[in-house]
């Protein structure tokens, strides 16, 4: 008799299998060394059968970029996405097994059951190997080994259907061909068995990745062997949080693993009284966000990014990606408060059409020159620019210079502009502006740098300098600690006009309920007096200045003209902020740039610069950069107070590069607090080009 569990039918060999990151259909092979346990006459499936090949055969082609072959073939085709064989590599049993049906000795794979690929694809069973239901009564406990017998025999009562000989057979009996019923085994000593099996899978399944990834690293050519080592870690972490909470769902109402949850609980701090302050947000948290949100306007589905123009791979599309990528952003951007993050969800919410796409929708035509007076100021100057640099990313960044700015910026971070030259990223043939709209990653880090980098309050009119003076030059991040106070102003900013301003207001207001903001201890103030300062990890970089050589050209008539206007503005800038400053270096002569070259390495003092000045390789000897330093009662390059920071907020706003940002090759830090450069000229190498030297440059524009 073929035995069915109400509502789930039990797995068998050649059953279906499903993989969300594989292109076909599997099938399920089970391989008992010695008397399988038949159903229907096939072996049945137990929650150990998880070997790769062995049971689980492959998936056609896999799409997951966190399987090393795929990433790799991907990032040797400039960022396409190319899939590769999808072989399972699964760290541990199957989950939703039937707890109380054994099948040598570990509990039985019903159609509900899934288990989880170290590459995050979940596998699932599609089709049990059973065509009709024939019983539903609960079948018996299948044993490798009958029970030894009991001291002494129960005593049963009249009638009891659980009494031997009944007929009927017991959840808690074992049936073997050698014996026609053993004595029942106590079900709190099994579940104990059992939770301690899979409780000590799962504290072992960390080791278990890093000893497959090494294995299957072996499979994959040597030029992608470094590449595997770096996502291992986070490969088979995510996997494990995968895993981790499907038991969790699933055991929510057992005893079992009670400790272990308790611990995860406190360990991810997701309860539901606590701010969202310095933390991240929880999935399960996130997805009800997100259900609220469309709730509000009558919207019962919350799948993401389902419009056609959305180019994000399926793995993106998932509540867990999304909430992933919007941690790594508030952290790295310094979105550390409730208000902060309600802003912030709210604007991207609403520019990404409540999380259904990341490009911005119609022809883009509009952005054409000719179409908008501002089209070439912006970067628009031919043609085909409207459709190409329309809105892209979660805060749709517009505008050719916008988005070079941004993938300039990030060239250390997306992989597919590791190495790329300005020139490189700037060429309209090479198409990187897909990577904003395209890849979830880069769509989310855009926003992030739009919100707190790029967008600062500023504004041509005087009145409004001085009605919004205690925000103005801050970046929107900084605007959103104000909380309700500025939340149109934000909003214009965002926009660049009063596009969506009920909704985006109706949303911050939804977001401040949905997330309790009234709960929040650290809720800002509408007084300027008493905004807290935001709470991200302090910046403790600062310029060494004990062995500071003295300045070669202070004046800022030795600067291009243009620059001279920029500068002069930004002192202007600073004396309304309060901010005590002065120009400390503009002009550099070479043997002035030789003389900082020569720090760390022929003279005392920390190496501050890598360019000498034969090399014509400083913006500070084209007259094109400029430092400044402070004049109050601190030390001139004092930054623990993060001075210079705020100064580098203020010259952004101008256009101005600021060298609080500049990294060194492999992403790291160069931090420069005081310099402020000009790039609209271009970049050093195009200046050497046309120029040779700075002197015929100089003399150009003296002239």
């Amino acid at each position: 008799m073929c035995y069915f569990y109400i509502m789930s039918a039990y797995v068998r060999q050649s059953a279906t299998l499903k993989c969300t990151m594989g292109s076909a259909q599997s099938a399920l092979q089970l391989s008992h060394p010695v008397s399988p346990v038949l159903l229907c006459g096939s072996p049945m499936a137990g929650m150990a059968d998880i070997k790769p090949v062995a049971n689980l055969a492959p998936f056609g082609l896999c799409k997951s970029l966190a399987n090393p072959t795929v990433a790799a073939a991907t990032a040797a085709a400039g960022g396409k996405l190319q899939e590769m064989p999808c072989i399972p590599c699964v760290t541990s049993p199957w989950a939703y097994a039937k707890m109380n049906v054994l099948v040598k000795g570990r509990p039985a794979l019903t159609d509900d059951s899934r288990c989880v690929c170290m590459w995050l694809g979940i596998i699932k069973v599609k089709a049990a190997g059973q065509k009709s239901v024939i019983d539903t009564v609960p079948p018996p406990f299948i044993t490798e080994d009958p029970q030894p017998p009991a001291a002494a025999a129960p005593q049963t009562k009249a009638g009891d259907p659980n009494a031997a000989g009944t007929g009927t057979a017991s959840p808690q009996t074992a049936q073997t061909p050698q014996q026609g019923g053993a004595p029942q085994t106590p079900k709190k000593d099994l579940r104990a068995s059992i939770t301690e099996s899979v409780k000590a899978s799962i504290k072992n399944a960390v080791n278990k990745v890093k000893d497959r990834a090494a294995s299957a690293a072996s499979a994959i050519s040597t030029a992608v062997q470094g590449y595997v080592t770096a996502i291992l870690t986070t490969a088979g972490t995510a996997a494990m949080a995968v895993v981790g909470g499907i038991f969790g769902i699933r055991n929510k109402g057992d005893n079992a693993g009670t400790e272990e949850k308790a611990a995860e609980k406190e360990e991810n701090v997701t309860t539901s009284d606590k701010c969202f302050c310095n933390r991240d947000i929880g999935v399960d948290e996130f997805k009800e966000i997100v259900r609220h949100l469309r709730m509000t306007e009558g919207i019962k589905n919350i799948s993401l990014f389902t419009k056609e123009n959305c180019a994000f791979p399926l793995e993106d599309k998932t509540i867990q990606r999304l909430t992933e990528e919007f941690n790594k952003t508030c952290k790295k951007y310094n979105i550390n408060r409730c208000i902060q993050k309600i802003h912030f969800l709210s604007q991207i919410y609403h520019e990404s059409a409540r999380f259904m796409t990341s490009l911005e929708g119609g022809t883009g035509d509009g952005y054409n020159p000719g179409k908008r007076d501002d089209a070439k100021q912006n970067g628009n100057t031919e043609n085909g620019d409207g459709p190409k640099y329309k809105g892209r990313g979660l805060m749709q960044l517009t505008w050719r210079n916008t988005q070079l700015e941004y993938l300039n910026y990030a060239k250390n971070y997306l992989e597919i502009l590791n190495g790329k030259t300005t020139d490189e990223i700037a060429n309209r043939d090479n198409n990187f502006e897909k990577v904003i709209s395209d890849t979830l990653l880069a769509s989310m880090d855009s926003a992030g740098w739009f919100w707190s980098v790029y967008k600062v309050i500023v504004f041509d009119k005087k009145e409004n300098r001085q009605k919004y003076h205690e925000i103005l030059g801050k970046a929107l991040n900084d605007v959103a600690l104000y909380a309700d106070k500025y939340q149109e102003r934000i909003s214009i900013a965002v926009n660049g006009g009063t596009n969506g301003k009920p909704e985006r207001k109706m949303y911050y207001d939804n977001l401040k309920i949905i997330m309790k903001a009234d709960q929040c201890p650290n809720m800002a103030k509408t007084d300027s007096d008493q905004v807290p300062q935001n709470t991200g990890e302090a910046d403790n970089a600062k310029q060494n200045t004990a062995t500071k050589a003295k300045a070669s050209g202070t004046s800022l008539k030795e600067l291009h003209p243009d620059v001279r206007k920029k500068a002069e503005v930004l002192l202007a800038l600073c004396e309304e902020k309060g901010m005590s400053v002065k120009v400390y270096e503009t002009f550099r002569t070479v043997a002035r740039q030789d003389e900082l070259y020569a720090q760390g390495r022929t003279a005392k003092g920390d190496i501050v610069t890598n360019a000498q000045g034969k090399e014509y390789k400083s913006y500070h000897q084209w007259g094109l950069a400029f430092d400044i330093i402070r004049t109050d009662t601190k030390d001139a390059w004092e930054n623990s107070d993060k001075f210079f920071d705020k100064l580098g907020v203020l010259g952004e706003s101008l256009e101005l590069k600021w060298g609080g940002r500049f990294k060194d090759a492999n992403g790291k830090s160069l931090y420069d607090g005081p310099h402020f450069e000009d790039r609209v000229f271009g970049t050093i190498n195009s200046l050497k080009k046309k120029w040779v030297t700075p002197d015929k440059f100089i003399e150009s524009w003296k002239a």
